[in-house]
């Protein structure tokens, strides 16, 4: 087992201390070897070298990432080349990636070869890496070594996998190794050894408009995203809310302001607050110099609308669908619906007792009804009721028997029905 320790400066705390970059850089920035795995195998010898580090978070301003190993290092004794077939069925190493920051991150994930005196060529190691189909490690984009240890730097990297996870996310990775079938002699009396390492940088888009997450407490109240115009939203909560904003410029400055075209305020540290107020507290944020904006309005009054309903027939059927034609709307944002089925057209109480339903109605309750619906935010708090639609059912009279002897159509009274009304109307 090689020691990975490395003579860092320490706080107060036995934590390693790393400088903050200036802002102007932290799109520069990348974060790198944030927990390095090494998977070692080795044909002939059955040599396993491993060298695994728990989990070792690095920050940096406003970049904050970490890797989590959720199994052992890969370990393989005794190997010997396998097709892609058996590799599959190889135990992974999982691990998972979790921005601890609140912007979006860019990363990938790299298999760095390891120097070794016997080092066994990365074309005869094969890799999955999740579902993928599985390919030779020299099939993956080249990068650039990071892991530099003096005693046993990296002299190869493989991206294996690329993506962008967003603020407070975590996703995880599924990774199978093994010797490939391909391998020849040159193989025998090697090893190999590699570590995982997981660079991350911030996106190197200019955005018009930040990405933003507003919470309650710990609950998420509406997650924003960049968009090339200008965004608004009114947004219910009965408490103060928090707003984490991220953008990214040449400066990688925030603003806001309490009107349009009014004084800017800088963000310093991407966070801030907000308390509602009945008639709704406004912020505009932009990112720098642009004149994109969120507009955001904090209100502790839920407006809920009812919806538009269709679907009402005079014509008697065994049953007839209510449905949305326009979706109620509210500042908590919209739950669900509540419907009533009436015997009169007369606007019903709140306070009565109506049935759930996510929008379309199936209604076959016998005789006219009329049917309302209305909206129920989030927050549980309710609209007025809907227009009404009147529907007509026929009554239910097929446990009835019936038997004509000039029509053997007709076998009970629901078919009577039928017959009669398709004759008069």
């Amino acid at each position: 087992m090689k020691d990975d320790s490395r003579n860092y400066p320490t706080n107060s705390a036995g934590k390693r201390k790393f400088s903050k970059k200036p802002k102007s850089f932290l799109f520069l920035l990348i974060i790198l070897v944030l927990l390095s795995v090494a998977l070692g195998i080795s044909y002939a010898y059955w040599k396993y070298n491993s060298n695994q580090i728990n989990e070792n978070i690095t920050n940096s301003a406003c970049i904050e990432i970490a890797l989590i190993s959720e199994t052992e290092a890969i370990t393989l004794q005794k190997a010997h080349p396998i097709s892609n077939t058996e590799g599959e069925k190889l135990n992974p190493y999982t691990f998972s990636i979790k921005n601890t920051c609140n912007n979006t991150l860019d990363y990938n994930v790299a298999l760095e070869v390891l120097e070794s005196t016997a080092r066994m060529g990365s074309n005869n190691i094969a890799i999955k890496i999740d579902d993928k189909f599985p390919k030779l490690l020299t099939e993956y984009t080249l990068g650039v070594p990071t892991y530099l240890e003096n005693s046993n730097p990296a002299v190869e990297s493989y991206i294996l996998e690329n993506g962008r996870i967003k603020g407070g996310e975590t996703i995880t990775h599924h990774l199978r190794l093994w010797i490939h079938e391909s391998s020849g002699n040159e193989s025998q009396n090697k090893e190999f050894l590699s570590k995982i390492t997981i660079n991350a940088t911030t996106p190197n888009e200019i955005l018009t408009t930040p990405r933003i997450l507003i919470y309650k407490d710990e609950e998420l109240l509406k997650e924003i995203e960049s968009k090339e115009e200008n965004q608004e939203y009114r947004i219910y909560s009965d408490k103060e809310v928090k707003v984490l904003a991220s953008g990214f410029s040449n400066s990688n400055k925030l603003f806001y302001s309490e009107e349009q075209n009014g004084e800017r305020n800088e963000i310093s540290t991407n966070e801030f607050t907000i308390t509602p107020s009945l008639e709704g507290t406004i912020r505009y944020i932009f990112v720098e110099d642009s004149n994109n904006y969120v507009k955001l309005v904090i209100t502790n009054k839920d407006d809920v609308t009812p919806p538009i309903i269709s679907g009402g027939s005079e014509t008697y059927a065994k049953n007839h669908t209510i449905r949305i034609e326009t979706p109620g709307t509210a500042t908590a944002e919209v739950s669900h619906y509540e419907y009533f089925i009436s015997d009169t057209d007369s606007i019903p109480a709140q306070d009565v007792t109506a049935q759930n339903t996510s929008g379309d109605q199936e209604i076959n309750r016998e005789g006219t009804n009329y049917i309302f619906y209305r909206t129920v935010s989030k927050a549980g708090n309710k609209s007025d009721w809907s227009n009404s639609q009147k529907v007509n059912i026929f009554y239910r009279a097929s446990s009835v028997t019936y038997t004509n002897p000039n029509d053997s159509s007709i076998n009970n009274a629901q078919e009577v029905l039928d017959k009669l009304y398709e004759l008069f109307k």
